[in-house]
């Protein structure tokens, strides 16, 4: 259109154009709304366990690690500091924070335990809330923690050898019945962790974006294809044009495409070279 103006070109010309970097610009739209997912496989992520006192906390970190962590007991505020491990979800690498049970009445240490508690899930990835399944009262356990973090959570009631006491919301898919001295509940656990943290982490992923670099060079080719079809291509086809330069050269970025300033500015961003 910019080589032969002069020319009356087909209509299809235009038309192919548009629908191919429509397409284009679909697919990049899918490929960026991952929910971060490549992120959380290479780079990990964190789960906090936090709930009341004594609704297992402690024992289901123990029985996530396969080893006393932490220390265990009957004994309300045991748990005072964050105890933290690291396991292998789904092939996610995840660090589990135990924290210090939420109560009201507390000493000054494990008040500060509690403060340490609430900052934790606020930095979370995903915050796993312990409840006593035995306990008529937890769903105002429930409540109060949902005041208290707005991270993304889901909630586990724990105890289900002594019995359930209320409704519960296992149905939804945001809560399910667990005995945290059941191995075979911690079995079903895991699984669940690793689909609610990845849930594109598949064999039939066709892209997975693992580096922020990668998603805000996507993010600059979509946004130019963009701005490419709102242009006039027939009396305006040099803006277009460049639009479409600029998300050639962004995708060139993620494929190789890119001169050698760029290259060494990477490898020397991600590694420690010595002489």
């Amino acid at each position: 259109m910019i080589d032969f103006a002069d020319e009356d070109l087909p209509a299809s010309v235009e038309g192919a154009l548009r629908t191919s970097t429509g397409d284009l610009q679909s697919a990049l739209a899918s490929h960026l709304d991952d929910g971060g997912a490549g992120e959380l496989v290479r780079d990990g992520v964190t789960i906090a366990l936090i709930g009341p006192v004594n609704a297992g906390k402690s024992t289901i970190l123990n029985a996530l690690a396969g080893r006393s962590a932490a220390i265990v007991s009957d004994e309300a505020g045991t748990t005072r500091d964050i105890i933290q491990i690291r396991l292998d979800l789904g092939g996610v690498p995840a660090t589990i924070l135990d924290t210090a049970g939420i109560r009201d009445e507390s000493g000054k240490i494990e008040a500060e335990g509690i403060r340490r508690s609430v900052e934790a899930a606020g930095f979370a990835n995903l915050v796993l809330v312990i409840l006593d399944g035995s306990d008529p009262a937890w769903p105002a356990a429930r409540d109060k923690i949902d005041q208290l973090t707005s991270q993304p959570k889901f909630y586990i009631l724990n105890k289900a050898d002594q019995g359930l006491s209320a409704a519960n919301d296992a149905a939804s898919g945001q809560m399910m019945s667990i005995s945290a001295k059941a191995p075979a509940d911690i079995e079903r656990l895991m699984e669940k962790l690793a689909k609610l943290l990845v849930p594109l982490n598949h064999a039939d992923a066709s892209v997975i974006i693992t580096r922020q670099r990668h998603r805000h060079a996507m993010q600059e080719a979509h946004d130019a294809l963009g701005r490419a079809l709102g242009h006039d291509f027939q009396h305006a086809p040099e803006m277009a044009a460049e639009d479409f330069r600029v998300a050639a050269v962004a995708l060139g970025r993620i494929t190789g495409e890119i001169d050698v300033e760029e290259l060494l500015g990477s490898i020397f961003s991600a590694f420690c070279i010595g002489k």
